[in-house]
């Protein structure tokens, strides 16, 4: 029997909880060039919770 490592930790409803910003065509982008902190604070909860992967969105910024 595999390990099951499960990779979506919600980033994204956290994004909205912590910035009080609702979704919008490119919020997460902007959230990313914005506040950078908020992005790493919740990788670094997912870790302190157990996280083994984080996973990122590689949006190219033209």
């Amino acid at each position: 029997m595999s390990d099951i490592t499960i990779l979506d930790g919600g980033m994204g409803q956290d994004l909205v909880r912590r910035s009080g910003r609702m979704p919008s065509g490119l919020w997460s982008c902007e959230l990313m060039m914005e506040r950078p902190d908020l992005v790493r604070a919740i990788h670094d909860d997912f870790f302190t919770a157990g996280a083994r992967v984080a996973t990122v969105n590689s949006h190219s910024f033209l």
